[in-house]
């Protein structure tokens, strides 16, 4: 004889579901005393009264856009920014990295983003439930 346990399975998961915040689409540029960020991450974390999961994405040349799916829920954010280095070949790839070395002979830095814009950015921004949801970021180096 097979049992159920009130509260348990689908209809629970279902439940916690529909209770999930809705999120949004949302895109715009980085830019980095005036040119694009080559290469970097961005990230709308919830503060203040907005309740949700954190979003990131990828910043490419600049851009960045985040799905439906996977976008920042409506409310206050704070935006926290980093670059990353984009045409480096694997650390683990000696042979890779002998190559990239011979050509250029020097490794190139990314640009650096201060870390006031990392994880205590004084950045905010307020996501809308109506869309379109379109910013843009303009840093420095030095303040």
């Amino acid at each position: 004889m097979l049992g159920c346990t009130a509260g348990g399975g689908v209809g629970q998961r279902l439940w916690e579901i529909e209770r999930r915040p809705p999120r949004v689409t949302a895109r715009g540029t980085v830019v980095l005393d005036g040119q694009p960020l080559p290469a970097g991450v961005i990230r709308f974390v919830p503060v203040d009264d907005t309740m949700g999961p954190k979003s990131s994405a990828t910043i490419e040349q600049g851009a960045f856009e985040f799905p439906k799916n996977y976008g920042p829920v409506p409310g206050t954010h704070r935006i926290e920014i980093e670059a990353v280095e984009s045409d480096l070949p694997d650390p683990d790839d000696e042979a890779a990295v002998r190559e990239y070395l011979t050509a250029h002979k020097t490794r190139p830095r990314a640009p650096r983003v201060p870390p006031i814009y990392h994880r205590l950015s004084q950045l905010k921004e307020v996501v809308s439930l109506k869309e379109p949801n379109e910013f843009r970021f303009e840093l420095v180096s030095r303040r």
